[in-house]
C-alpha cells in the first residue's frame, strides 16, 4: 500500500470526510442563525451595524404574540450559536486539550456572556433561560461528538 506523509490514501479520505463533517457542524448552524437574525431581528446590535454598513435593511416583521416566533426570536439563535461554538471548540481542541476541561470552559464562557448583558458590557437582554438553552445544547453537542468519536 502506497503511503504519503506516513498516511495511506484511505486515511487522507477519512480526514477529508471528518473536515467536511466538522466544518458543516460549525458553520451551517452559525450561518443559518446569522441570516435568520438579520432578517427577523432588526433591533439587534449586529443587525443595525450591518444595516448601517449596507445603508439599507432587508427585514421581515412577524407577530411576536405567536409562541413559535417568540421561541425563535429569543432562543433559536442562542441555541444555534451555542451549537456552533461548542462544536468548534471541542472539535478543534479535541487533540490538544482535555475535552472535559474545554467543555467546562465553554459553559463558563456562555454564562459570562449572558451575565455581561446584565451590566450592559455587551448589548442584549439577560435571560436565565438563554443560559439553560445554551448549556443544554452544549451537552447535546458533547453527546454527538462523543458518539461520533466512539467515546463514552
Amino acid at each position: 500500500m502506497k503511503r504519503f506523509l506516513g498516511k495511506t490514501l484511505a486515511q487522507f479520505e477519512m480526514d477529508e470526510r471528518r473536515i467536511i463533517y466538522y466544518f458543516a457542524n460549525m458553520f451551517i448552524p452559525l450561518t443559518i442563525g446569522c441570516v435568520l437574525y438579520y432578517v427577523f431581528c432588526p433591533d439587534v446590535f449586529f443587525v443595525r451595524v450591518i444595516d448601517c454598513a449596507l445603508r439599507c435593511g432587508f427585514h421581515i416583521e412577524l407577530n411576536s404574540d405567536w409562541l413559535i416566533v417568540r421561541l425563535c426570536r429569543f432562543y433559536l439563535f442562542d441555541v444555534l450559536w451555542a451549537y456552533s461554538l461548542t462544536f468548534a471548540v471541542i472539535s478543534i481542541s479535541n487533540y490538544v486539550f482535555n475535552t472535559w476541561i474545554m467543555f467546562a470552559g465553554i459553559i463558563v464562557f456562555e454564562i459570562i456572556m449572558e451575565l455581561l448583558q446584565v451590566i450592559a458590557v455587551i448589548p442584549g437582554t439577560f435571560d436565565i433561560w438563554d443560559m439553560v438553552a445554551e448549556i443544554f445544547v452544549s451537552v447535546w453537542v458533547m453527546v454527538i461528538i462523543r458518539k461520533k468519536e466512539g467515546k463514552k
